[in-house]
């Protein structure tokens, strides 16, 4: 019966009130505490009532309030004050006219709320329980009371409206589905919805702290599921930013809609787009919300775009894989679950690419793909999936007028009732690369990005290297040795590098490092910009040299050629 619903790392939540009248002998009561939040792992506290206001009545942790000064009281007191008279006239109207109401009177019969400050674990906010809103003889560890459990850690934190308003939003789920529809919400929407909160209200001035933190962790494990909630912070970035979209596109009336019915999780949501007369369904709104995370700049419409600038600061870093030209191979597996998005990326000079995913006899796949120039504008299709298990594409003339493929995948199929521990199912993605005789090409029709440059390139340069490394050794006596270090044009690698760029200052600043930090690997010492089959040999060298940091983590043994972010994350920091 015990279920938490709690707010990590930079969150929290509050609820109090001013108004009313504060007694003037403070009232103790013993309340039943979660001890795996509890920063001293207790599973009882007593509380001393400091306030009452219209909508609750403030307890702190005596053993806790008793250690602070006369000034420090006075200092809490104000910010309950100002707590409350914010929950008053702003979080508790706006969200009860759109969402609905809290329990009220509540298992107790009190239309007031209670609050109990305790001291927690600092990347803890807050927290509610399930648990209190029913009798003793169903959950033993009830406090029959409509409860929210505030870390003391937070008290002065101007976020505190914010964790206030998360914690609130609870109670508020709570009533609609378990009390009054009689059903339990999935946890990750339940958790989507009150982390939406602070935005609904338009906390704007304190928000972004909390949004930068989200889109930070979400950037770093995008891979996440949506739907597994384990309660972590990766849990919380990945909802948060899912229902963030989904709001964007549709309005917050879907989601109170979604709240105030009799279904749960995916199919509530599917219940409130229709009865919107919207056509879209969950699925085909994850499956776009895979394109906008991408590529969060917009560049495919509106569709795919979040509203928010600081939402458009996502950026993931796929695993990236360099096939060369002739008989590349590639093969891995992924153990995936309900509503987790991988991502893969290729880069050839090939002609000929074939990639292809293969899931097990139950799984229910959903794939895109992304085609690429080498300036990075891109083009998006669906994954050809037969039966939704299996499916192929074969590029012929990839490197005409593409640089790179990345493939993006998921698992469906389930809708309600998932737990911090999904089924799981076997991906397997596969790539190769082989020569295909192309057809001629029309000279009317030149392609609109140029063909990589052909393999004798190497052998000129090579030559013409020799013969200047000729001339110096017929005149040593007229040449010194001697030269100034060369200067590096960037302080760091930002962006993945690969074969075929040309022009490219983020190249050439990796040549200056080469020349200047390994000149053993780069003995060519050409800084042109272009990452051609000099440069690439120069990133193998680099890669094998420090294979312990750039390929084993990646399962491989040889380098790549593709500067991708281990190889980034290495050159920066010999850069510094």
């Amino acid at each position: 019966m015990k279920k938490v619903f709690g707010f990590l790392l930079f969150l929290g939540c509050v609820s109090f009130f001013p108004f009313a009248f504060v007694f003037a002998v403070a009232q103790e009561i013993n309340f039943n505490v979660d001890k795996d939040y509890d920063l001293y792992q207790r599973e009882e506290v007593l509380g001393e009532l400091v306030r009452v206001t219209n909508h609750f009545y403030f307890f702190v942790d005596k053993n806790w309030w008793e250690q602070l000064s006369e000034e420090k009281k006075n200092n809490f007191s104000n910010i309950f004050y100002e707590l409350a008279t914010e929950f008053e006239y702003k979080v508790y109207p706006q969200i009860t006219q759109s969402f609905g109401s809290e329990p009220k009177p509540g298992i107790d019969e009190d239309p007031k709320m209670y609050l109990l400050f305790h001291p927690m674990a600092e990347d803890v906010g807050g927290y509610t329980r399930e648990c209190d809103l029913v009798a003793k003889n169903r959950c033993p560890s009830s406090n029959e009371k409509e409860i929210i459990f505030l870390n003391t850690y937070h008290i002065t934190s101007p976020l505190e409206k914010i964790f206030l308003a998360h914690e609130f939003f609870h109670l508020v789920s709570l009533n609609q589905k378990l009390i009054l529809r009689g059903v339990k919400e999935d946890i990750w929407l339940e958790e989507a919805r009150a982390d939406f909160s602070g935005t609904f209200l338009g906390f704007s001035k304190d928000l972004p702290q909390i949004l930068q933190e989200r889109v930070k962790t979400f950037s770093k494990f995008y891979s996440d599921s949506l739907v597994e909630w384990k309660n972590t912070k990766k849990d919380y970035a990945s909802v948060s930013l899912f229902l963030h979209y989904f709001v964007d596109r549709f309005g917050p009336n879907v989601l109170a809609d979604a709240l105030k019915s009799e279904k749960i999780g995916i199919e509530s949501l599917n219940f409130a787009l229709a009865k919107n007369k919207f056509s879209e369904n969950f699925e085909t709104v994850f499956r776009d919300w895979l394109i906008t995370i991408a590529f969060p700049d917009c560049r495919f419409g509106e569709k795919f775009c979040y509203k928010e600038e600081i939402f458009r600061q996502i950026k993931i870093s796929p695993p990236s894989f360099y096939l060369p030209k002739e008989n590349g191979q590639f093969e891995t597996s992924f153990t995936v679950t309900y509503f987790q998005p991988i991502f893969l990326k290729f880069f050839t000079p090939a002609n000929q690419l074939e990639v292809e995913i293969e899931g097990e006899p139950e799984s229910k796949l959903e794939g895109l793909y992304f085609l690429c120039d080498f300036e990075e504008r891109c083009r998006v299709f669906s994954f050809p999936l037969e039966n939704q298990k299996h499916g192929k594409i074969v590029f012929s003339d990839f490197a005409k007028d593409s640089a790179s493929v990345m493939v993006a995948f998921f698992e469906k199929g389930k809708l309600t009732d998932f737990s911090s521990k999904e089924k799981t199912f076997e991906v397997k993605v596969r790539a190769k690369t082989g020569e295909k005789v192309a057809a001629e090409k029309s000279p009317s029709t030149p392609p609109t990005i140029s063909p990589a440059p052909k393999e004798d390139v190497s052998e000129v340069l090579k030559k013409l290297w020799e013969a200047i490394q000729g001339i110096f050794a017929k005149k040593p006596e007229t040449f010194t040795p001697h030269s100034p270090s060369p200067s590096i044009s960037c302080k760091k690698i930002e962006t993945n590098l690969y074969f075929g760029m040309r022009k490219n200052p983020q190249v050439k600043c990796l040549q200056e490092f080469f020349v200047a930090k390994e000149p053993d690997l780069y003995p060519e010492k050409l800084v042109t910009g272009n990452f051609f089959y000099l440069t690439k040999a120069a990133v193998v060298r680099f890669q094998e040299k420090y294979k312990k940091e750039i390929l084993e983590p990646l399962g491989l043994k040889l380098g790549t050629g593709f500067v991708g972010p281990l190889t980034r994350q290495k050159i920066n920091e010999l850069l510094k």
